[in-house]
């Protein structure tokens, strides 16, 4: 173990600053730690490791049926986990535990050997040893039990040893066991954990918070509990997650400040170093170091110039793992599909170099938007559907047209995009600049007198667009224009359909629509404003995995990509019925 530790204190190996600084907490422990009450046991750390790579056997993929012979990187956490005791009563120091590494990397196959371990052969056995794989889901904690569960299978020295059932692993000898538990299932209550092990932590919304204290609560008769977290990085929901991360961080990061935050929670954070960091020789403005107020670039696999090597080198932080389960060219083309797939980037981010992202993503690439340029047919005349987005009086409002055209031949649909944006003349500051002139010159962007919408004279606009294309029918968002829907259904018989703003209703028109782009099979005729709209649309997804239009930043305006969902929305609806379904407002 000393050798994983001098490579990674020295450079050697490649490690984020995380990694980094739960080595230098375990050498720092060896020399400090006796004055607070514990000791390093060697000869338990080296018998865990040698239980898991004598006894536990792969059940699966191109090592099915060899012995399990852990990375240098897990070897660290079980040495340290498991090696570290308390003077008093000689148990185990740490009762809880974060492991998070990037996906592939062997969290599920390093989680079913411990738990086997802490079955049969924890230092003191523990009589009746109730052990839980935890998820939000029953079938998600069969991952890591089903692998235990298999271990057994192909192990003659487990196998003697255990009762194995579909829904348990029972020690013949202690009458303990591991079971699968998830939040979906009943009886959480009056449980008796030696240790649980809790699976992809990111996925567990606040929602679960009841579940997770019922689980971490009820071990008080146990001498040694553990809890071990595995989990990859979430995102800004991830609540449960971000508050055991932020924690774990600050446990590894007061070492750097010479205290001591928890002595009992073990963390190994792989992720790359996505934060600035202080720049150790900064000299100011001219620092050539950093960006010039003293804080160096956070690593970012996009960033440009550099080689798929280097980008290897840096996703090696998040993929310890890395030449081993996790394969070079496996990453690499996920790699590549984020470069040129915006929607793939977060979930990349997240995955694959194990850093918290938000929960929103851009939608559309410049790129992608670029391929579906060129010039526009004549459409006057053409059927087509239609949506308005009218936000406060003093925002912006959009118009826009969709354009079905179907190839009788292949069923394959064309779509042709015509879209009008509307201000203020009076607006904020922040939407004044040369391009927004620019946009008003070139009849992109149509200003009304003012500060204040004029919803008369965007009725009246709707009216004259009605009589000039073949308008189907118009979606709108009924929260500012309700009263203007039904003028324009009741006054100018116009077919409208409230379309309320929920990611349920979007979320069908808004993965066509892209997957339409991305085919290009839709032409906006180069419209710049359009364009720049297209770039502030990102993607909110729920815990559903439904999704919803949402803008990048203030002011970040989104209005006439939000109508053309909409009305894209309707060309799919009218699609799906032949054309002839009317909807009225109140449908």
């Amino acid at each position: 173990m000393a050798e994983y530790c001098a490579g990674v204190t020295s450079g050697r190996i490649i490690a984020g600053r995380l990694v980094k600084l739960a080595v230098a907490r375990h050498l720092a422990d060896l020399k400090h730690a006796g004055k607070r009450g514990f000791y390093f046991d060697e000869e338990t750390a080296a018998t865990s490791i040698a239980f898991i790579e004598t006894v536990c056997r792969h059940s699966k993929g191109e090592w099915a049926g060899h012995p399990v012979i852990l990375s240098p990187w897990q070897k660290f956490i079980v040495w340290v986990l498991l090696g570290w005791r308390r003077k008093s009563d000689r148990m185990r120091r740490f009762t809880k535990a974060l492991i998070e590494v990037a996906r592939k990397n062997g969290k599920s196959t390093l989680c079913s050997t411990l738990a086997l371990l802490l079955l049969l052969f924890d230092n003191p056995v523990e009589a009746g040893a109730e052990i839980f794989v935890a998820a939000t889901k029953k079938k998600q904690a069969h991952i890591i039990f089903d692998e235990a569960k298999n271990m057994c299978g192909k192990s003659p020295s487990l196998s003697g040893r255990l009762a194995i059932t579909k829904g348990a692993i029972t020690s013949l000898a202690t009458g303990g066991f591991i079971q699968p538990l998830g939040a979906d299932a009943h009886g959480t209550d009056g449980l008796n954990p030696h240790a649980v092990f809790k699976d992809e932590l990111h996925a567990w919304r606040d929602f679960y918070r009841d579940y997770d204290e019922k689980l971490t609560t009820g071990s008080g008769a146990r001498r040694q509990p553990l809890f071990v977290t595995v989990t990859t990085a979430g995102d800004d929901k991830s609540t449960l997650w971000r508050e055991e991360h932020d924690f774990a961080v600050k446990v590894l990061e007061a070492l750097e400040r010479g205290e001591i935050v928890s002595d009992t929670v073990f963390a190994f954070l792989a992720t790359i170093d996505a934060e600035k960091v202080d720049c150790p020789k900064c000299k100011g403005p001219s620092c050539k170091r950093c960006d010039g107020e003293g804080k160096l670039a956070g690593d970012d696999p996009f960033a440009e110039g550099l080689t798929e090597a280097q980008v290897l080198d840096m996703l090696a932080k998040a993929n310890p793992g890395l030449g081993v389960s996790v394969k070079p060219g496996y990453l690499l083309d996920a790699f590549r599909e984020a470069q040129h797939k915006s929607t793939a980037r977060n979930k990349f981010l997240r995955y694959h170099a194990n850093t918290r992202v938000e929960s929103i993503e851009k939608a559309i690439s410049a790129a992608v938007w670029a391929g579906c340029g060129g010039r526009l047919s004549d459409l006057r005349g053409e059927r087509c559907h239609a949506a308005f987005d009218i936000g406060r009086s003093d925002d912006f409002a959009a118009i826009t047209l969709i354009f079905p055209f179907p190839d009788e031949e292949d069923g394959s649909v064309f779509y042709e995009l015509l879209s009008w944006s509307f201000t203020v003349a009076d607006r904020t500051d922040a939407l004044r600049s040369e391009q927004f002139d620019r946009w008003v010159d070139q009849g992109k962007l149509i200003l009304q007198p003012g500060d204040q919408l004029d919803y008369g004279a965007f009725e009246d606009r709707i009216v004259e667009i009605a009589g000039e294309y073949d308008v189907g029918s118009w979606a709108f968002d009924p929260s500012f224009a309700q009263q203007l829907g039904q003028r324009l259904e009741k006054e100018h018989g116009l077919q409208v359909f409230p379309f309320f703003q929920t990611a349920k209703n979007y979320n069908e028109p808004i993965r066509k629509f892209l997957a339409a782009l991305r085919k290009r099979e839709i032409c906006h005729g180069d419209d710049p404003l359009l364009a720049w709209q297209a770039g502030n649309l990102c993607i909110r997804r729920n815990q559903r995995d439904e999704w919803m239009p949402e803008k990048i930043e203030s002011p970040g305006k989104i209005d006439g990509m939000v109508a053309a969902l909409m009305a894209f929305s309707e060309c799919l609806y009218h699609a799906d019925q032949g054309g002839g379904s009317v909807r009225t407002f109140d449908d």
